[in-house]
């Protein structure tokens, strides 16, 4: 009896361990540049930073930004500084919308079990530039040039369009800042320490007849 109630004991406590443990947000593939981008008043804390880069003819399905555990990803619209009409779609609450020219939503939430994160950069604007680089995906054909940068200052990390109009790379034609906190534990964690519970109150009254 011991044995079993040891082995149940130790299930339960792996089960939560999942539940609880952090996720984490990295870079994975290959294909990467890097810049450092000056006079960046979109985020003080991004100025004379370097990011790393991917441009539309770099981009494919193995290289982004990738979660390795269950989490909630939270999108902040941080600001934009282009002439285009950019935006960006994610895939929270029905691949929501964050738009320049009409910013109604400035954050979003959803929650992702693992891989690459699911949004994507667009552009409307010149026509010749029609396209779009998502992170979980490859660039649409006519997209070469744009490119998505990232940054982290070691809590959150920053998404960064370049839609290269003036044939600059300062990466502030769109901006998002990516939060990620842990999934609550599952209800059947609790339910199975509540049957825990109960088996240990059953063994002490047996034990006291």
């Amino acid at each position: 009896m011991k044995l079993k109630n040891l082995a149940v004991a130790t299930a339960a406590a792996a089960l939560l361990a999942t539940g609880a443990s952090a996720a984490s947000l990295s870079l994975i593939g290959s294909g990467y540049a890097s810049q450092t981008i000056s006079n960046y008043d979109l985020a003080p804390n991004l100025n004379g930073q370097t990011v790393t880069y991917l441009t539309g003819a770099a981009k494919g399905t193995t290289n982004g930004l990738y979660l390795d555990g269950a989490a909630k990803i939270t999108y902040t619209f941080i600001g934009s500084e282009a002439g285009n009409l950019n935006y960006s779609a994610s895939a929270a609450n029905s691949w929501s919308i964050f738009e320049t020219d009409d910013i109604g939503t400035t954050r979003m939430s959803t929650q992702l079990s693992s891989g690459l994160l699911k949004f994507s950069f667009e552009t409307d604007e010149p026509v010749v530039n029609q396209g779009e680089i998502r992170n979980h995906g490859v660039a649409v054909p006519n997209s070469p040039d744009f490119a998505i940068g990232y940054y982290t200052d070691g809590t959150s990390w920053y998404a960064m369009f370049d839609d290269l109009a003036q044939n600059d790379r300062d990466f502030d034609d769109f901006v998002l800042r990516i939060d990620i906190a842990p999934v609550p534990i599952p209800a059947a964690g609790f339910l199975l320490l509540g049957g825990l519970g109960a088996m240990g109150a059953v063994a002490r009254r047996r034990k006291k007849s």
